[in-house]
């Protein structure tokens, strides 16, 4: 079980009084105003010479450590790569029963699966227990709890020894794939980037003011970047991600706690960008998961249902899986999942 500091509890303030039946004499007025001028008349005491400590320049700090980092090129070594599939639910994956069924054949062996609950006791399937990790985090919409779900997700990825992957997928509990297994791998064949479907310009106000601006603060504006959290990383990218602090003395957290909202969508491509000098060597500008925003800026279309124009548009994109997807019973989209995909 991970084990986080608690919160330091402080007792109430206490308050001075003076102690009841006291005989301490009173003042007269003589000796309250003697005492206030003596008080005037007294010189103040020498300021100290000691610097006021600042905070830590990460701007120059991290300038300099770029200048001194090449991209690393990603070289996979088996023909079939291998692929961890991160899970971010709160209490249960309603469409366990397709990933149950698309795990099937030669090529699931190529695939280990991780999940992060938010609830883990709520949860009811021996499936998704087996492949629970363990954090005492309550992740919410925005929260660095959020973005911090998607650390440990990768770092217990990473130590995982008997399963050495080649690729990190971030997927949330209403995702789909858009192909059947083999078809998938196909497709990965002769990737080697990142993909991350990035930016570094703010789509509207509240990006701006909450993720770009507070964020510009302590990192060089060039590594500003925004993408969905759905990405995928290959072996070398999710490396660096956990190495960070370590290479640069900076802990990512302090970066990210308290001055940027929704960091979830800031810190990979950020940190990558610092990590490699810059994303357009080392990251395929791809999303991996398609979503459909229609009219809405804060959360995309959720699907009741899952139709062959819907699935094409998807693949159109360059996609591997979907989302949102949800309906009153998970198996009908389970029925149309094995009629269409």
């Amino acid at each position: 079980m991970r084990k986080y500091s608690k919160t330091k509890k402080y007792g109430k303030r206490r308050t001075k009084t003076r102690r009841a039946g006291s005989t301490k004499p009173k003042k007269s007025l003589k000796e309250l105003l003697e005492e206030k001028r003596l008080l005037k008349t007294t010189p103040a005491a020498p300021i100290s010479s000691q610097p006021i400590p600042s905070i830590p320049n990460f701007k120059q700090q991290l300038n300099n450590y770029m200048s001194s980092r090449q991209p690393e090129e990603y070289i996979i070594q088996s023909p079939t790569p291998k692929v961890a599939l991160l899970f971010i639910i709160i209490d249960d994956l309603p469409l366990e029963n397709i990933w149950r069924d698309w795990l099937t054949g030669p090529n699931s062996r190529n695939i280990e699966i991780f999940i992060h609950a938010k609830y883990p006791e709520r949860i009811r399937s021996k499936w998704i227990q087996d492949r629970l990790i363990r954090s005492e985090l309550r992740p919410a919409w925005g929260s660095i709890e959020l973005s911090k779900a998607m650390y440990y997700l990768l770092e217990d990825a990473l130590q995982l020894k008997s399963f050495t992957a080649d690729y990190f997928i971030f997927l949330s509990e209403t995702c789909i794939p858009l192909y059947n297994i083999d078809e998938f791998f196909r497709r990965l064949q002769g990737q080697t980037k990142s993909w991350i479907d990035y930016n570094n310009k703010p789509t509207n106000g509240y990006a701006y003011s909450n993720q770009f601006a507070p964020l510009k603060e302590v990192v060089p504006d060039i590594c500003v970047y925004k993408s969905d959290q759905w990405v995928m990383l290959n072996r070398i990218n999710a490396i660096q991600l956990m190495d960070f602090e370590k290479q640069t003395n900076i802990s990512i957290w302090n970066l990210m706690s308290n001055i940027v909202k929704a960091s979830d969508e800031m810190w990979i491509p950020t940190i990558l960008c610092i990590m490699n000098n810059g994303l357009e060597n080392v990251v395929e500008k791809r999303k991996i998961t398609y979503v459909d925003w229609g009219q809405e800026t804060r959360s995309p279309i959720t699907f009741e249902e899952i139709t062959p124009e819907l699935v094409q548009r998807a693949r159109e994109n360059g996609c591997l899986f979907m989302r949102k997807f949800k309906a009153r019973n998970p198996m009908w989209l389970v029925d149309d999942w094995h009629k269409i995909i």
